[in-house]
């Protein structure tokens, strides 16, 4: 047994070397994280690809969408920001805070996610009824719930 307690602790060592370097690296090239199929990471085809491939855009429809695209994402980062300053307003102020204070703070920040969501369903609507054609439409009436599952699972 003693002959072998040294290259067991070596062999340790390594191990432990080894898995440090992957925390402090990340996680190895090619390897889409799991969970998070759609534009969460760097790696994975992101939502936007996916629709055109799955729905079968040709190049007017692929130009519609991303103006489309580029509308949702200016509305949604302002509302993202206004949700953050939301959020920091309300623990800004200490855990000591009056009780009604509180649920006015957390009732808008509802209401600002509220309206968050009110705006992921109208762009996906308005997808659906000025790019796709009655086909597509079909396609991703059956669909958008499977895209949207993916979309909003929170990171892991």
């Amino acid at each position: 047994m003693k002959l072998f307690s040294p290259w067991i602790f070596v062999g340790l060592v390594i191990m432990n070397i080894a898995l440090l370097a992957v925390i402090w690296l990340g996680r190895p090239a090619g390897r889409p994280p799991h969970g998070q199929p759609f534009g969460m990471g760097h790696e994975g085809p992101r939502l936007q690809d996916y629709l055109e491939s799955k729905l079968n855009f040709d190049e007017k429809q692929k130009q519609a969408y991303e103006t489309l695209i580029h509308e949702h994402r200016r509305q949604i980062d302002s509302l993202h920001l206004a949700i953050q300053e939301a959020k920091k307003d309300l623990y800004s102020q200490g855990l000591s805070q009056n009780d009604s204070i509180i649920s006015q703070k957390q009732n808008q920040i509802a209401n600002l996610i509220a309206k968050q969501e009110q705006i992921n369903f109208d762009h996906f609507r308005k997808v659906r009824d000025k790019v796709c054609n009655p086909q597509q439409q079909q396609e991703l009436d059956t669909m958008i719930g499977e895209v949207l599952e993916q979309v909003s699972r929170p990171p892991r």
